[in-house]
């Protein structure tokens, strides 16, 4: 100890309220203490670039022509994948278009749901059980939306 301090234990950057755990946690994962600077610094440009991109994806419509990339794996292979449709489901999401969104990916809003959970939530994050239980839908979809047969190729984006 030096003047009452443990070498390498200070985490004073990360002095947080009670209910900031689940960012907390999150921001101890992807950068160590001491960079405060450049986490601020990542998130104000990350959050920045999304910003952008957002606009972009509202003012330019994804599909044949537009510079959104087509998804790799249906061009590879001929099938879909859970995230086919996503670009247009978002699309569809920043104009309102619930049904629209809901058509070109029944996961979509599901998902960022589990999504906005699992950055909120500390329980969520650590459960293996809903890792297990995403993955298992996740599987069904993906081929349940590649029979061809009705109602499974409702799925298809």
């Amino acid at each position: 100890m030096i003047q009452g301090k443990n070498i390498g234990t200070d985490h004073s950057d990360y002095s947080h309220a009670a209910g900031d755990d689940c960012l907390h946690g999150l921001l101890q994962t992807f950068f160590p203490p001491g960079r405060r600077r450049l986490r601020v610094a990542l998130a104000i440009c990350g959050t920045a670039a999304a910003i952008v991109l957002l606009l972009l994806l509202r003012a330019i419509p994804p599909g044949e022509g537009s510079p959104w990339p087509g998804c790799i794996f249906h061009k590879l292979t001929g099938l879909y994948c859970p995230a086919c449709g996503n670009t247009r489901a978002l699309h569809a999401l920043l104009h309102f278009d619930i049904p629209a969104c809901f058509s070109r990916n029944a996961l979509f809003l599901p998902s960022l749901a589990l999504l906005a959970g699992v950055l909120l939530s500390n329980r969520i994050r650590h459960s293996a059980a809903i890792g297990y239980i995403a993955a298992t839908i996740y599987v069904i979809f993906t081929i349940s939306r590649n029979l061809p047969w009705y109602p499974f190729n409702l799925l298809a984006p």
